[in-house]
């Protein structure tokens, strides 16, 4: 299994490491995925606002951490990362 390095462009050294997946992991998450984008239309609007309500109030929850994320893989300024982060929210 592959290990992919995310590195900082402000410093040019590693920020962190993640392991990839292995084949048979990622036909399995598209496979869910295509599932649900085909399922996303006939769902009634109730449950669609439901589920993106609650996607915002996830990002809004880490908005810290997505924002320092931000700023180590794009070398972007952490408040910068924070706007990102709650237009994100607001456009769920």
């Amino acid at each position: 299994m592959e290990i992919f390095e995310s590195v900082n462009p402000a410093n040019g050294k590693p920020a962190f490491t993640t392991p990839g997946l292995d084949e048979a992991e990622i036909e399995r998450r598209l496979g869910r995925a295509e599932q649900a984008a085909r399922r996303w239309p006939a769902a009634p609007l109730a449950e669609r606002s439901t589920l993106l309500r609650a996607a915002a109030g996830l990002l809004r929850e880490r908005a810290d951490d997505l924002a320092r994320l931000a700023a180590l893989e794009m070398g972007k300024p952490v408040a910068q990362g924070r706007a990102e982060v709650e237009k994100c929210a607001l456009v769920c």
